[in-house]
């Protein structure tokens, strides 16, 4: 079904008149109007349910370090309360959340063979278990939301594997410099898009690979890549 086809009804409804509406945003940006009329609230039960989940620590270690790599992975349920980008199949009925699943089925998969450049600057870690690789994106505000504007991925000798500025497809609204460092002079020669970010990353991170980040969530949207294996420092260590 594509996407306008659901709202036909409503362009008949609607056809030719003006309804002024009120429009989520901050100052200096409106929020998506689309997705702010599809959004739906939480029940109450749902909220209930999501508030227990809130309350539980994800994994935080304060005195006693994790042990093995294993230990620092996000659970299904905090990937889902955290806004992870989720693939249908992921979903399992022991690690079902009454909250809404942000289902990204068309986002970017990692492919499942490990590359070369990934064997040779991680050769210790694959021996022992998988990869890590710690990734940084920046990004901007563009007429569809929050796009891609640089990316940097380290790996665990803290060496930069890959770091590219990236142009983003629609028209900028805001450069968001004061966060980013990003300006309109940086892009002007730029002609690195998402798609190609895709394609290189895959060169060297498997899907096996363990993904390292703060707020992982919002550099994978930006990505449009979803990945299961996540070590999310805003979840594996305590703000107090």
């Amino acid at each position: 079904v594509r996407f306008g086809e659901c709202f036909k009804n409503m362009q008949t409804i609607f056809a030719g008149q003006q309804c002024p509406v009120l429009m989520p945003g901050k100052q200096t940006h409106c929020v998506d109007p689309v997705q702010s009329f599809l959004s739906v609230r939480l029940s109450a039960a749902e909220i209930i349910e999501r508030e227990k989940v809130l309350a539980e620590p994800c994994l935080v270690f304060e005195s006693q370090p994790p042990k093995g790599r294993a230990s620092c992975l996000a659970q299904y349920k905090h990937l889902v309360m955290h806004g992870y980008p989720i693939r249908s199949e992921w979903q399992q009925e022991e690690d079902y959340c009454p909250w809404k699943a942000l289902i990204k089925d068309d986002f970017f998969q990692l492919p499942a063979h490990p590359a070369s450049r990934c064997e040779v600057t991680a050769s210790a870690s694959l021996s022992e278990e998988r990869a890590m690789f710690a990734i940084d994106c920046e990004m901007c505000l563009t007429c569809a939301g929050l796009e891609l504007t640089r990316i940097a991925v380290v790996d665990e000798q803290h060496t930069c594997l890959y770091q590219s500025l990236v142009k983003p497809h629609n028209a900028i609204t805001d450069y968001l410099t004061q966060f980013s460092g990003i300006t309109e002079e940086c892009l002007q020669d730029v002609s690195t898009r998402l798609e190609d970010v895709q394609q290189q990353l895959a060169q060297f991170i498997p899907a096996s690979a363990i993904l390292v980040g703060h707020g992982l969530e919002n550099d994978l949207i930006a990505l449009k890549i979803t990945h299961r294996s996540i070590a999310d420092t805003a979840l594996l260590y305590s703000k107090g």
